[in-house]
């Protein structure tokens, strides 16, 4: 693995992403509430997937985005010694890839260079996210209404 770079504004730039990124622990910390409601988790965040050249982008709901973050996978350490995670990942014909991911710590967007070992990671996030890939749930949410739903108190 290469140095991680601050990614550039126009990579993985989309409204959902900027939400996800400034809303993350907030998000993480609403998991449980995510999961218990179909419409909720079965959201698909504009712009965040993982993708090859040769096969296109695979797109992932909320609620399994937020479940492999909190158990580590689609995660990798990020330069300023916080977690990385995953918000785009594609693989070129070059032999290299670049994941670009969200820090909480440092607060920043980046961007890994991955190369060897990289292809493999990439190739396990693509099986992690063909394996558990769902039909969109009718009627789901979009991120900014979820956001909405849970800033909203809950009722007993």
């Amino acid at each position: 693995m290469r140095d991680s770079h601050e990614a550039d504004l126009r990579l993985a730039a989309s409204p959902d992403i900027e939400l996800l990124c400034r809303r993350f622990d907030f998000l993480l910390e609403a998991r449980e509430r995510i999961l218990a409601a179909p419409l909720l988790s079965g959201c698909h965040p504009d712009g965040i997937c993982v993708g090859f050249s040769f096969s296109g982008a695979i797109p992932i709901h909320l609620g399994l985005l937020l479940n492999e973050y909190a158990a580590g996978h689609l995660c990798r350490p990020c330069r300023c010694g916080g977690t990385l995670h995953l918000l785009r990942g594609g693989a070129g014909l070059s032999g290299h890839s670049v994941i670009t991911g969200w820090c909480p710590k440092c607060r920043r967007k980046r961007w890994i260079e991955l190369a060897g070992t990289g292809i493999r990671f990439l190739d396990f996030v693509a099986g992690v996210l063909g394996r558990n890939a769902r039909p969109p749930v009718v009627g789901a949410l979009s991120l900014l209404q979820v956001c909405d739903v849970l800033d909203r108190p809950v009722e007993v």
